[in-house]
């Protein structure tokens, strides 16, 4: 559920600095964040042993995109149009 949240956040304020409490300081835009918490999530559960459901993560990430999808799929366009943005591509 909290990566739902956290995803459907991104999603509303891709550019929101976002960090880990353990790396205080240390701050990304969400969009990045997201990313990097996916890559690790994936890496984590092929590694495995860690006693953690990481595939829940995954899935509670995916649950959260998708239920705001549904929900209104226009945040999308702004979601898109502030990374554009971001990148300078727009």
């Amino acid at each position: 559920a909290v990566s739902a949240i956290v995803f459907t956040f991104i999603v509303f304020q891709p550019l929101a600095q976002l960090g880990l409490i353990i790396l205080p300081g240390i701050s990304i835009p969400g969009f990045i964040f997201g990313i990097l918490y996916l890559v690790a999530e994936n890496y984590m559960v092929k590694k495995g042993g860690s006693n953690i459901a990481h595939d829940a993560h995954i899935a509670g990430a995916i649950f959260g995109l998708l239920f705001l999808a549904l929900y209104d799929y226009h945040i999308y366009i702004n979601f898109f149009h502030s990374i554009l943005q971001y990148t300078g591509l727009s």
